[in-house]
């Protein structure tokens, strides 16, 4: 009889069963720290938006440039599916936004604008209500 050298059909069953237990025990540890993975970029994202609102809902100032498009307001989309046109009516508003159109400098507006109309209406829109005392 002749000898062949190779795995014999118990030897191959035995490696697929061992192969076979070791991934039982090795997945839930895997989908354990994927799902670690997905929650800390989660409270990530949360923290984020959570600092970008908290800065917008507190200061009494534009923080990011005014838009002018459309004559002298622009269009709003909200978190509530809704999208709307606002006419700037505070002529500081319309100054800041022309001084953005004609030289863009990337920094944005951080002055102060006491009693802005258009800024409040902005951010109750946003928050449903202002961070500061009128």
């Amino acid at each position: 009889m002749k000898r062949y050298n190779g795995f014999t059909l118990i030897e191959l069953l035995v490696v697929i069963a061992v192969i076979a237990v070791l991934m039982a025990i090795l997945m839930p540890a895997l989908n354990r720290a994927r799902e670690q993975g997905k929650r800390a970029c989660c409270l990530s994202n949360l923290k984020q938006l959570q600092l970008a609102w908290t800065m917008y809902y507190d200061e009494e100032r534009w923080w990011d440039p005014v838009p002018l498009r459309h004559g002298k307001g622009t269009t709003f989309s909200f978190a509530d599916v809704h999208a709307e046109y606002r006419k700037w009516s505070d002529l500081r508003t319309i100054e800041i936004a022309e001084k953005e159109l004609k030289a863009w400098t990337g920094g944005g507006y951080h002055d102060e604008h006491p009693d802005n109309e258009d800024l409040r209406w902005v951010q109750r829109g946003v928050w449903g209500k202002l961070g500061y005392k009128e």
